[in-house]
């Protein structure tokens, strides 16, 4: 379709407009998710309401929930989106790497963020660990990186999703991902998470524990 030049101004005023109000939703919802994970280290996840968090972000409930459907999904959500660029990280390893090398590249990957995190990832593993309910909405965060993994697996092997070896090697990776964070945690953060995917990984590659 030709725009007339008329059109063409219209579109090009807008867009910088749409540009600024994506910003601007881009920093409510940020200031949200700081706002929720603060309360939730300061009172306790069950002390904090909607309407602490929306108050604390100074925004109103209204607000709060066209970004978020409940307190849980606010605590997972920093988590949620790391684990779509883990996915992405997958996508772009070279044809030519080893899968084990490219499942230990995309994980190690997501371990970065609790070492530039520290502290605040130890507080929020306790706070989940402390939950029953939380626990197990975390589990099912998991088995969102395991969808992922389990598209990259069976790409690379030409193989369907549902095959067996696609699933076992998929659920493989994330269990690495998983116990070596719970060992980093119970170590109070003073182990190297991507030293411990590392070695988990390699431990299980070679059979060493069979």
């Amino acid at each position: 379709m030709v725009l007339n030049r008329k059109q063409a101004t219209e579109q090009n005023a807008q867009a910088p407009d749409r540009g600024l109000r994506d910003r601007k939703k881009a920093l409510t919802k940020q200031a949200i998710e700081e706002a929720a994970s603060d309360l939730f280290l300061e009172r306790g996840f069950d002390e904090t309401t909607v309407q602490d968090i929306a108050e604390r972000a100074v925004v109103s409930r209204r607000t709060f929930f066209r970004y978020f459907t409940s307190k849980e999904e606010v605590l997972f959500a920093g988590e949620r989106e790391e684990i779509r660029r883990a996915g992405g990280v997958l996508a772009s390893r070279p044809a030519e790497e080893s899968l084990l090398a490219s499942l230990e590249h995309a994980i190690t990957a997501l371990a970065n963020a609790y070492s530039h995190d520290r502290d605040h990832r130890l507080a929020r593993a306790r706070l989940i660990t402390d939950h029953p309910s939380l626990s197990g909405a975390h589990l099912q965060l998991l088995s969102e990186l395991e969808k992922e993994v389990v598209g990259f697996v069976g790409t690379r092997l030409d193989l369907p999703s549902d095959d067996p070896q696609v699933r076992l090697v998929a659920g493989t990776a994330v269990v690495v991902y998983r116990v070596s964070v719970d060992r980093w945690v119970r170590s109070n953060g003073r182990e190297g998470l991507p030293d411990l995917i590392h070695t988990n990984l390699s431990r299980v590659a070679s059979g060493s524990l069979f």
